[in-house]
């Protein structure tokens, strides 16, 4: 399953937003347990911000642009561990 057929083009990105986003949050004052939770919201929101419209296929949308950016986030931490 492509996780892409579920993300809109206009909503990519977003995807790279959200990882920015993360790492300036991650230089500021606010502890990295609440940094996933901020990108959440700010990732629902603005996908109905792009979508036009307050539905739950657009925060699904958001949910999944969230969890990508996550995982990126994820893949690059998990490759500097094994260095």
């Amino acid at each position: 399953m492509d996780i892409m057929q579920f993300i809109p083009q206009n909503l990519i990105m977003l995807i790279g937003g959200l990882y920015i986003l993360g790492t300036f949050i991650k230089e500021s004052d606010i502890k990295n347990k609440y940094i996933p939770f901020i990108l959440l919201i700010i990732a629902m929101i603005s996908s109905c911000l792009f979508m036009k419209e307050l539905s739950i296929e657009a925060i699904f949308e958001g949910i999944l642009c969230w969890g990508a950016s996550i995982g990126i986030n994820q893949i690059q931490v998990q490759n500097r561990k094994e260095k």
